[in-house]
């Protein structure tokens, strides 16, 4: 990669003078715009890139965006980076990648190591909690992007998916089958938890009886919640009558309730039908492929890679989400 001193040799020209042209300051110094025609020229033949160091040096942007990782077990964790890795190197940016390992106090200094480059933006991927993040970890002035479920933080961007949307594309078309008695099965994380809210509010506002049977978010983790969970809602004592479809806040979950009800003898869609969220890869490959609704991910993530590089405003971004329909919801028996 050519230097700012072989541009310069090249040019017949100071470096001081190519230094100028390339951060754009060609007319305050009063450069010709024939030199500094010239000089851009021959940097773009070159394939010059500024050096991220000396633009920190001179107080300029940094050409740097951290990306701070929540939780390396995402499902969808490769596609975003692929995406911000894609969208990153079309701008001429650089990517920092950290996870956010161990207590609080270990994840606040990952996030100091990141901003110690001093990146022109941060880009937090998965649903955070940002009441516990001490002030000094907000980057002044640099724009904090989260890729997950909307911040009521000020000072964080989201992008995320239309949950509302999302839920009432879900309980909508559960309901268009004919299904009149549901049950909502969840894990015990934040995201469960406000998509559950959403699904009831969606559910109240469906035409027509319709009764929430089983209402079930278990202190268990995806797969063994959905288990959990759909032992729950068969038992009759507490439940009453069966409900004949179960809306789970995640693919993983909606899986462990697949698996469970075909070990109690449960025929799904004939007795009782599923649908979950995400559109993981395996939801298409199960028996019965999975009704679930579509994450908008390399959507999300390019919004989220434009507010950083300062493309788009520093405004909160709802992408829809698509209703992916499959085996696994079906009307209800007679």
């Amino acid at each position: 990669m050519a230097s700012q001193t072989e541009i310069a040799r090249l040019a017949g020209v100071s470096q001081s003078v190519v230094s100028r042209v390339l951060n754009g300051r060609a007319a305050q110094f009063g450069i010709a715009a024939d030199t500094a025609a010239r000089v851009a020229t021959l940097a773009a033949r070159l394939g010059y890139r500024p050096d991220p160091a000396a633009r920190m040096l001179l107080g300029g942007a940094s050409k740097l965006v951290g990306v701070v990782v929540r939780s390396f077990d995402d499902p969808f964790l490769a596609v975003i980076l692929q995406e911000l890795n894609r969208r990153s190197l079309a701008s001429g940016h650089t990517l920092l990648v950290v996870g956010l390992e161990g207590d609080d106090a270990h994840r606040a200094e990952e996030v100091r190591l990141v901003q110690r480059y001093r990146p022109d933006a941060l880009i937090v991927v998965g649903s955070t909690d940002f009441g516990g993040w001490p002030p000094d970890l907000f980057p002044t002035g640099q724009p904090l992007v989260q890729i997950g479920l909307p911040s009521p933080d000020p000072r964080v961007v989201s992008c995320g998916l239309d949950e509302v949307a999302a839920a009432a594309a879900l309980a909508h078309h559960l309901h268009a089958r004919g299904h009149r008695r549901f049950a909502l099965v969840g894990d015990a994380c934040a995201a469960s938890h406000a998509r559950a809210r959403l699904l009831r509010a969606a559910l109240r506002d469906l035409p027509g009886p319709v009764v929430l049977a089983a209402d079930f978010l278990s202190p268990h983790a995806e797969a063994d919640a959905g288990a959990h969970g759909a032992t729950f809602l068969l038992d009759e004592t507490t439940v009453g009558p069966r409900p004949t479809a179960v809306l789970a806040t995640g693919d993983l979950i909606a899986l462990g309730i697949l698996r469970t009800l075909r070990e109690r003898g449960i025929h799904v869609p004939d007795t009782m039908v599923v649908a979950g969220y995400d559109d993981l890869p395996v939801a298409a490959w199960v028996s019965p492929a999975l009704t679930t609704l579509r994450q908008p991910v390399r959507e999300l993530a390019a919004a989220a890679m434009a507010i950083a590089t300062g493309e788009a405003p520093a405004t909160p971004v709802l992408v829809p989400g698509e209703l992916i329909i499959r085996a696994s919801t079906t009307p209800p028996a007679p």
